[in-house]
């Protein structure tokens, strides 16, 4: 009964020993399980920590400061507490534990120093450089730039687009110098002529460039066309004048022909006519 007693006091007091090693691990310490077991509370290594107790076999990782972001190192980490980061001068977080930081709009970066843009520069993104405000000459300035934003001028008509002139049309009233005939005795009273004038403006209009090559082609077409109906129309009037007055001369032509031929045939006749007998 006695070695029974033992045997069971000594199960107890080494699953105690085994609780206790393994929930005994205080910070900055973890759990180490041995070949025989049994486990043991060793410290974290080199780049890792563990703020609190508890029943863990790895350490969590230091976090790192991204100095390329403008981030540096405030406290350094250690085997209890985590690294502490925070942002250099002119930059601003860009996460919650500033592990990252930024050049915000309105300031520009420069060789790694973040620093606000000066008078006549803005910045609209994150790590850029300041840029000139833009210069609206004659246009004239719509609203004033700020270090976060451009100057904007007023509208301006693309290059792209043809732009024409305000146009000024005059139209000039001219009455006529009219002589009125005065009454019998009374001087003659002219007139004088008065000029009115009027000068509209038009709106700047943008129109396209119309294709004129087709319309002068076209044109060119007509005109040739009328000028062969109108060659071709004299030609056949010509003709038909040329027939109606040569038929008439043909036959004037055959009377002329004949009478000698008659007159030859009655020579006899004619003779004694022209020289009768006594």
């Amino acid at each position: 009964m006695f070695l029974f007693n033992l045997l069971m006091f000594i199960l107890t007091l080494n699953v105690f020993i085994v609780d206790s090693d393994a929930a005994g691990c205080n910070i900055g310490e973890k759990v180490k399980e041995l070949p025989s077991g049994h486990t043991v509370c060793e410290p974290c290594g080199e780049g890792t920590f563990q703020a609190t107790p508890k029943k863990s076999k790895r350490c969590d990782g230091c976090m790192t400061c991204y100095i390329e972001s403008g981030s540096v190192v405030k406290e350094k980490c250690t085997t209890v507490k985590n690294t502490v980061c925070g942002c250099r001068d002119g930059f601003v977080p860009r996460s919650k534990d500033s592990s990252y930081c930024k050049c915000d709009i309105g300031s520009g970066l420069q060789n790694g120093v973040c620093s606000k843009c000066k008078e006549g520069y803005f910045t609209k993104e994150i790590n850029a450089q300041c840029q000139k405000w833009k210069d609206c000459k004659s246009a004239g300035i719509k609203q004033a730039g700020s270090s976060t934003s451009d100057v904007v001028c007023n509208e301006m008509i693309n290059d792209s687009q043809t732009t024409v002139a305000p146009t000024t049309i005059t139209k000039v009233f001219s009455s006529l110098s009219t002589t009125r005939r005065p009454h019998e005795g009374a001087p003659t009273q002219k007139t004088p002529s008065s000029t009115t004038t009027t000068t509209v403006q038009r709106p700047n209009v943008i129109t396209p460039t119309q294709p004129t090559s087709i319309h002068i082609g076209t044109a060119i077409l007509i005109l040739g066309i009328a000028g062969l109906l109108g060659l071709t129309a004299m030609t056949c009037k010509m003709h038909v004048t040329h027939c109606w007055q040569s038929k008439p001369a043909v036959q004037s032509k055959d009377s002329l022909c004949r009478r000698p031929v008659e007159e030859s045939g009655d020579s006899s006749e004619s003779s004694l006519k022209l020289n009768p007998e006594p």
